[in-house]
């Protein structure tokens, strides 16, 4: 994926979480695009972090840590903190059947992110 800090004038389209969508990487190509099948697109770069309050993070000493000074739409989503920094182009394929899928490209990890979008790797290097 490629950060983007604004939103530029001609940009791929700005997606959300929804069913059938996924965000697509294959771990061999560092950024290019994954597959024959994958489109760009456009999302919100939300910053996630596992704590419902930032004060709560042992590094601010009790403080905010200028939490609130740094993006927008501020928020305590699922028991996480949440804001969003900016845009985000990533690539994106739309699935319909991940075992079709899998059975085209082998090896996949499926999971989702802390925006909520569903994330498909096409495992084909060792990246640990």
């Amino acid at each position: 994926m490629t950060m983007d800090k604004e939103a530029p004038g001609n940009t791929p389209p700005l997606v959300t979480p929804r069913a059938g969508l996924y965000i697509c990487e294959r771990t061999s190509a560092y950024g290019e695009k994954p597959c024959d099948e994958a489109f760009k697109v456009l999302r919100v770069d939300t910053d996630v972090r596992n704590t419902d309050d930032p004060r709560k993070i042992p590094a601010h000493n009790g403080t905010d840590g200028g939490w609130y000074d740094k993006g927008t739409n501020h928020r305590v989503e699922g028991g996480r903190i949440m804001r969003d920094v900016g845009y985000e182009t990533a690539w994106a394929v739309e699935i319909a059947d991940v075992q079709a899928f899998v059975d085209k490209h082998g090896l996949c990890v499926v999971g989702r992110d802390g925006s909520g979008f569903c994330e498909i790797e096409i495992y084909d290097d060792y990246r640990e």
